[in-house]
């Protein structure tokens, strides 16, 4: 290697960590790489590693022979990437305390030690960590105690981690001790491994202890033989026992079969009677209802006699007017079925009847036959509702669509709107003051709600206001689940102080329009129908989950110059004023998605005529969201662009089980009730369901990120749970 290849390598490293902090250039442009390099291979890598040194302010000049030393070591070429990511985080600990690995030979102790390298940097990463117990040479002899038992322990472990994790433990006493000399210390220590031996069955027994063991084995003898004597009288005061349950058994299912049948016998007196009570009331209100509905029925008739004149020049009318006469019919026939159920109600002898019959298994077959009497009555039928101990008679709610009594011809009279139409116009939509001081109103507005509410707004709620205020085309949100789309909707309605009526995605095109009955030729109105007829805002929530010929429907009122619209009742109505269309998704309208499969391609025709607005995960609702909490909105932040840095073949992806506002909210209610642990909550709001190959690359993203203290905890967190998922 030459001269050249001594700039090359200076000139990288300078590059990637910056002039200003580069403190040795001049030593670096005078030495000589060319041995280093030699055992390194790889420019790239010795080049981080001078800028990891100098990052930390070490002098190269003087620890590059141990650094090479360490990748001797680490590096044996079985993993390449694993193995240089390893010697990485080890050069950057050494960088900021090198004595902790030079004293006593603990780097090469501890690397002895562990199979594992990965938990090889787990430790020196704790010590670090732990900054109490490396702050004096005396900590560190501590530290080399430590070592020295970890070396002597790791015959008595199978697995590096329960090695890890016993070291650790010890590490922590010393650390919760106030003082400890040297002996003490190791004293400790060989407790600790006395422990280990007996874990694996290595006790140290000599005569004293094997006479005290005799002595335990010869006591336990005793009461061996007194255990059996016990159980012996148990076994015999149990058969006793069995015996006299048999006979109490026996006592009882005769005594409970007598019961059975002096209950049965009272039963039937109690259902005969019922039958000829329930007959006779029956027969009443029949002869009621048939004389009530001749004389509707004659008065009907009369009516519709006079309108014969009318009806050749205004059938319409006539129509509507003799479907309202109809509606009395049903609604008189109504009348008499309430009065029944309040006749079988309000009677005492009838409530005393069912009380005494309820426990009475046979009473539903008894109904029964009753039900199959009271069939023949035309009309509405009672239905006899059988429940585990009770039995109800409970009579069909008759409503205006449902069958008459009368004999006549079915005809069903749509429920009718008692609303009225205001035509006033919305201050917000009110073209003739100028746009800018309306949307300064509700802008004041906003800011009041803010002040006094603390309500949070998203950011891109205010492009929303002016899309709808304007009106020209009706607005349509997508984006990630869990952003607050729908939330943004109800804010933006409350403070334009307007009903929203909510609808799902439109799966047939009679959802917007309406339809007619088949077999009674009256037209049921849709929501729509009446947002479009008294000014409300219809939302359809995912949207772009519907059936794409379906939302077709929706074009002729999307046009700006549409004023008015021919329902298919054939009946005109005018288009309100503040009549406002929204929808809600999460794409772009362009088809499935990696995140999204169901989703519909939405026709040109359609797209053209919405207004489209992205609205994606607000930072500053998350922060305020997780106010008090940093480390957990510092680690979703970065768990997300983790997830957004991913590489993907689906160029269409949208979004793959992200970190949402909704999950912000979620952990924050979890974290102010003290209701999980961050382990448990990491488990249920990040992890989730995810997949472990997933997860796992989320994982080696994050680990490329910059996080604080408290951020790295969670972080450690995170790969402890996903380990315990992979059954780690």
């Amino acid at each position: 290697m030459g001269v050249l290849d001594n700039r090359s390598i200076v000139n990288k490293t300078v590059k990637k960590i910056g002039k200003a902090n580069w403190l040795h250039k001049n030593d670096a442009v005078k030495f000589d790489f060319a041995p280093y390099l030699a055992t390194f291979k790889d420019e790239e890598l010795l080049t981080d590693v001078l800028a990891i040194m100098a990052f930390d302010g070490m002098d190269f000049t003087d620890n590059l022979d141990y650094v090479t030393q360490m990748y001797n070591l680490i590096c044996i070429g079985r993993y390449p990437n694993e193995e240089e990511r390893i010697f990485k985080s080890l050069v950057s600990m050494y960088a900021e305390n090198e004595e902790l690995f030079t004293f006593d030979n603990i780097f090469e102790k501890v690397l002895s030690a562990f199979d594992d390298k990965r938990i090889v940097v787990e430790y020196f990463d704790y010590l670090l960590s732990t900054d109490e117990m490396v702050d004096s040479r005396d900590d560190l002899k501590f530290l080399s105690h430590v070592v020295d038992y970890v070396q002597e322990a790791r015959q008595y472990y199978v697995d590096d981690r329960a090695l890890f994790v016993s070291a650790i433990k010890l590490i922590k006493e010393f650390a919760q001790a106030s003082y400890y000399d040297e002996e003490d210390v190791k004293k400790i220590v060989e407790a600790r491994l006395r422990e280990d031996r007996k874990a694996n069955g290595i006790y140290e027994i000599d005569r004293y202890a094997l006479a005290e063991l005799d002595q335990k084995i010869s006591e336990m003898t005793d009461k061996g033989s007194e255990l059996a004597t016990i159980m012996e009288t148990a076994d015999s005061t149990v058969k006793s026992l069995r015996s006299a349950v048999d006979g109490i058994r026996r006592d009882v299912r005769r005594t409970k079969e007598d019961e059975l049948h002096d209950l049965q016998l009272r039963s039937n007196g109690i259902i005969a009677k019922f039958e000829s009570t329930y007959s006779e009331l029956l027969s009443q209100e029949r002869e009621s209802l048939y004389t009530e509905r001749e004389s509707l029925m004659s008065d009907m008739a009369a009516q519709i006699e006079r309108g014969k004149s009318e009806i050749t020049t205004a059938s319409d009318n006539i129509a509507k007017r003799a479907a309202l006469e109809l509606g009395h019919i049903n609604s008189a026939a109504n009348s008499a079925i309430e009065r029944i159920k309040e006749i079988v109600s309000n009677n005492a002898e009838v409530r005393k009847l069912l009380a005494e019959a309820k426990t009475d298994d046979d009473f539903l077959a008894r109904l029964a036959a009753v039900e199959k009497m009271a069939s023949q009555i035309p009309g509405e039928t009672p239905q006899i509702i059988p429940g585990p101990k009770t039995s109800e008679v409970v009579s069909t709610e008759p409503t205006v669509a449902s069958t008459p009594i009368v004999a006549a011809p079915t005809i069903v009279i749509p429920k009718i709107e008692v609303r009225e139409v205001d035509p006033t116009v919305n201050y917000y939509f009110d073209k003739r003051i100028p746009f800018g001081e309306r949307f300064a109103r509700l802008t004041e507005e906003k800011e009041k709600d803010v002040k006094n509410n603390g309500t949070l707004y998203h950011e891109k709620f205010d492009d929303a206001a002016k899309i709808v205020m304007v009106g020209k085309k009706p607005l349509y949100i997508y984006g990630p689940s869990g952003t607050g789309k729908n939330h943004m909707i109800v804010q933006l309605a409350d403070l334009l102080k307007m009903k929203v009526v909510r609808s799902g995605y439109i799966s047939y095109e009679q959802e917007v329009l309406g339809y007619t009955n088949s077999s009674t030729g009256a037209y049921v109105p849709s929501n729509f129908y009446r947002g479009y007829k008294y000014g409300d805002i219809i939302f359809y929530d995912e949207y772009d989950a519907g059936a794409p010929n379906a939302a077709i429907a929706l074009n002729s009122f999307t046009e700006p110059d549409n004023k008015d619209y021919t329902f298919p009742d054939g009946v005109t109505i005018e288009r309100h004023p503040n009549f406002r269309i929204i929808a809600a998704g999460n794409t772009k309208g362009n088809g499935r998605t990696q995140a999204f499969h169901t989703r519909s391609k939405m026709d040109q025709s359609v797209r053209k005529r919405w207004e489209a607005l992205f609205v994606g995960y607000d930072p500053k609702i998350e922060m305020s969201t997780l106010k008090g909490y940093q480390n957990w909105f510092e680690f979703a932040s970065n768990f997300r662009k983790a997830i957004e840095e991913l590489p993907t073949d689906d160029s269409s992806r949208d979004d793959i089980d992200s970190f949402t506002t909704r999950d912000a909210d979620t952990i924050r209610t979890y974290l102010d009730d003290k209701v999980f642990p961050d382990e448990k909550i990491m488990e249920l709001e990040i992890v989730g369901t995810k997949d472990t190959d997933y997860l796992s690359q989320i994982g080696e993203q994050m680990d490329k990120m910059s996080f604080s203290q408290g951020g790295k905890k969670l972080l450690k967190t995170y790969h402890s749970v996903c380990d315990s998922r992979r059954g780690k």
